[in-house]
């Protein structure tokens, strides 16, 4: 993935505490924020190897898909860097693998931003997503409920078709469907 820095201008910044802006300042604050994500993403891998988490392997393969798919679909890239959920989530779990307290945040999540942008651009893909308490949780599109007794990882395959994708979540068929 592209990396590079961007900053709130001293101009901006100023004219923001006056209580003013615009849209030029929006769009200043939305590439900072979409920067700072994409630094975080990123993090997540280098501290989940840091820390020798057991899913840092997983993180790292994500993160490649990852960068794969900016490639063919970099507006989606963007628009996942900009969701809130996904800031969070990645600056919860670098601090979580720093602190040594790896039990609520799973670096292998990073797999389900694949997942995402993939849907969105309706592009083939396979990732290997962790479960947790029978879930899975595709930031921006919704949460995948397995059936009881789910793996605690499945291979999610991305199949696009005509008016978007289909997800495979390992042959389960998910809680609720028949």
């Amino acid at each position: 993935m592209r990396h590079g820095s961007q900053q709130v201008s001293d101009k901006t910044f100023l004219t923001l505490a006056a209580g003013e802006g615009g849209a030029g300042a929006v769009a200043e604050l939305r590439a900072a924020q979409r920067a700072r994500n994409r630094v975080l993403v990123r993090g997540v891998v280098g501290e989940a190897r840091s820390a020798g988490h057991p899913g840092a392997a997983l993180a790292m393969r994500a993160y490649g898909l990852l960068a794969d798919l900016e490639g063919q679909a970099d507006e989606e890239v963007e628009r996942l860097l900009r969701y809130p959920a996904v800031g969070a989530w990645a600056w919860r779990t670098c601090r979580s693998l720093r602190s040594g307290d790896d039990s609520r945040d799973d670096p292998a999540q990073l797999g389900a931003l694949a997942v995402v942008v993939a849907v969105r651009a309706r592009i083939r893909c396979r990732v290997r997503l962790p479960v947790r308490d029978g879930t899975i949780m595709l930031p921006s599109l919704g949460r995948l409920t397995l059936p009881a007794g789910a793996p605690a990882t499945v291979d999610v395959e991305v199949r696009p078709d005509g008016d978007g994708a289909e997800l495979d979540a390992g042959g389960l068929t998910p809680a609720g469907r028949g």
